[in-house]
Formats: structure tokens, C-alpha cells, sequence
């Protein structure tokens, strides 16, 4: 029965988003008032009981909000400079067999987009290309909704793996490995649907070079770069890897008289992600226990229930600004404005407030 009850909350949440269309601030809110109304009924919740869980709460909500702000911080002035413009807009000229283009573009680019970003990118980025080189509607949208699908875990630079480290309490080398290598089947997986949902399993018998050869290479990135701690690369650096590894063989099997790629475009387009890379690597790796200048944390008294259960005194989640995971994402995002020109040549920017990045970085 009280298992029943502390799922009503969720279960609400689920219920007025997927079936009443209600955005995730109302739902959320209608969740947060259902859990309330359920401590003080039915587990013995009390006023003080009530303002430690929410405090807590808040706390672990800040911890995962701060690596998603700078995610999509840093995605937006890239995006706004052109750099994924720039990356979709060559991407299709090394291939011209759709099965290449699908797994190119709805497997691999959108892996890589999830990695980097997430909240939607992917499918808004991917699905447009696709329609554009001829693809049905219903199978752009789709496959390029299914298509990253296995790299939501490790992605958004690492959030929802940090989440859950934080909901579980568990340490993030005992969920890491076989997290990643589950995560690796799911990549073959993805791929084989993507190509399965163009063709059937023509495209699948076709392809499965392809397939093969990528997937695993995607899955092995993101299992070795989870089984070291670099959680927020997991996903991005096996997106990453997938587009390299099928550039460079593309490259290699284009003949002379196809159309000519930008690769100078396409390089200014990676190359933020390449510092943001190595500034994760260097902070996590090097300076990792170095950053701990600014703590926000809050001792809570210890609280007890009208059924005699105890919650302990002692901190919530801890949120260190300068050596919690986000600082690494804050990092290239500082350096990206600062030298953004290189990347704003891919096109002129639309927006204001970054045309004006370059004259503001110089002073």
C-alpha cells in the first residue's frame, strides 16, 4: 500500500504531461503538492519534516540544473555561431547512399548532438536534414528520435548518469561499466532500427558493415570513457568517435568529381567541442579536488515522522561551483566566447548579443 503512495506523485507527473499535454513546471509543481499531501496524510509528515526534504531536494535539483545550463549554454552559442549549421551542412555531401546518410546523420550525428546537448536537439537538428535528402517525413522524425535514443544515459554532457548517481546514492564506478557496456548493445540496436525503419532488412543486410563496425566502435568509446570516471564525455566522445571514424572513411571512398566539402567549415564547426574535450579531461583528471574554493551545502537538523522514523542530521547534495562537473562546461563556454570569430565565419550570426561576442571578449 505505501509503495502504491509514494508512486502517486510520479505517477501524476507521467499522467498530466503525456496524457493532458501539461508542461514539466505545472506537472512538476501539481507532483510536488500531491507528495506533500500525501507525507502529512498517510506517512507521518510533519512541518519541519516537509521544509528538510524540500531543502534537500532543492539542493540535488541545483546539482543537476547546473551541469544542464551550461550543456545547453554552451550549445547555444555554438549553435548561434553556426558551428551546427556548419557541421549539417557538410555532413551529407560524403554520402549519397540513404543507408549511409540514415546512419550518418540519425545514429552518429544525432548520438553526438545527444552527448553535447540533448532536451530535443537531436530530432529538431537531425529530422530537417533528413527531409531534405529525400527521406519520408515519418521516417525522418523517427529515426531521428530513435536514433540517439541510446545515448540519453551518458548524455547532456553527463546529467542523467549524475542524476541518478545522486538519487541512488551510489557511486558512479559500481554504475558506470555495466551501465556503458548495456548501453553498447543498445547502440548496435539503435543503428540496426534506423537502417530497418528506412528499408527493412534490406538496409540492414546492405549496411551491416557499417553498422558493425561503428557500433562498436561507439560503444567501446563510451564504455572506456565511463570505466575511467569521465562520465560526461561518455555519450559526446562516443558521438564524437562515430563521426570520425565515418569521415574519415567516407573520405577515403570519394571519388574526385563529387562535390567538394568545406573542410575548413567543418573544422571550425568541431573544434569548440575539441577544447571542451580537453578542458573536461585536463579538470577532471589533473585538477580534480583542486576546485573546491566555493561550496554550497546546508546542514539540516534531524527530523522524524509520526511513525518514528528518522532522517539524520548532517548536509544535502553538495554544490561546489568551481569543481562541480558543470565548471567543465563553463570553462570552454568562456573560450568559445572568446575567440567565437573563428567559429561565426562558418555564417554571419543571427542573433545580436552574439555578433557582439567578439568586440566584447577583446575588451
Amino acid at each position: 500500500m505505501f509503495t502504491l503512495l509514494a508512486l502517486t506523485p510520479i505517477a501524476v507527473v507521467l499522467y498530466l504531461m503525456i496524457g493532458r499535454n501539461w508542461g514539466g513546471h505545472h506537472a512538476g509543481l501539481v507532483g510536488w503538492g500531491t507528495a506533500v499531501f500525501l507525507a502529512l496524510l498517510a506517512f507521518g509528515g510533519n512541518l519541519p519534516l516537509l521544509l528538510v526534504a524540500t531543502g534537500r531536494a532543492l539542493l540535488l535539483a541545483l546539482y543537476v540544473l547546473y551541469i544542464i545550463w551550461m550543456a545547453l549554454l554552451l550549445y547555444h552559442v555554438v549553435n548561434d555561431a553556426g558551428a551546427i549549421a556548419a557541421i549539417g551542412q557538410e555532413l551529407p555531401k560524403l554520402a549519397h547512399e540513404q543507408g549511409v546518410q540514415v546512419l550518418l546523420l540519425a545514429w552518429v550525428f544525432g548520438s553526438f548532438l545527444q552527448g553535447a546537448s540533448g532536451f530535443g536537439v537531436p530530432a529538431a537538428v537531425v529530422a530537417p536534414l533528413l527531409v531534405g535528402l529525400g527521406f519520408a517525413p515519418t521516417v525522418a522524425v523517427t529515426a531521428a528520435l530513435l536514433g540517439h535514443a541510446w545515448a540519453i544515459s551518458f548524455g547532456s554532457l553527463g546529467s542523467s548518469f549524475f542524476s541518478l548517481m545522486a538519487a541512488s546514492g551510489m557511486e558512479g564506478a559500481v554504475l558506470a561499466g555495466p551501465s556503458a557496456l548495456y548501453l553498447g548493445v543498445a547502440c548496435l540496436a539503435c543503428g540496426a532500427v534506423v537502417l530497418w525503419m528506412m528499408d527493412g532488412w534490406k538496409a540492414i543486410r546492405a549496411h551491416w558493415g557499417w553498422l558493425v563496425s561503428i557500433g562498436l566502435l561507439m560503444g567501446a568509446v563510451q564504455w572506456g570513457l565511463a570505466a575511467v570516471g569521465l562520465y560526461s564525455l561518455a555519450a559526446f566522445g562516443a558521438g564524437l568517435a562515430g563521426m570520425g571514424g565515418m569521415i574519415l572513411l567516407l573520405r577515403w571512398q570519394r571519388g574526385k568529381d563529387e562535390a567538394p566539402i568545406v573542410w575548413r567549415n567543418l573544422g571550425r564547426a568541431i573544434w569548440p567541442y575539441a577544447l571542451m574535450t580537453l578542458v573536461i579531461v585536463v579538470g577532471q583528471v589533473f585538477l580534480d579536488g583542486h576546485l573546491d574554493w566555493v561550496v554550497l551545502n546546508y546542514d539540516f537538523p534531524a527530523v522524524q515522522t509520526s511513525y518514528g522514523r528518522i532522517t539524520a542530521e548532517g548536509g544535502g547534495r553538495s554544490v561546489s561551483l568551481f569543481g562541480h562537473p558543470a565548471r567543465c562546461f563553463s570553462m570552454p563556454v568562456c573560450s568559445v566566447l572568446a575567440g567565437i570569430g573563428g567559429v561565426a565565419r562558418c555564417r554571419p550570426p543571427q542573433a545580436g548579443c552574439i555578433a557582439a561576442v567578439p568586440s566584447c571578449a577583446r575588451r
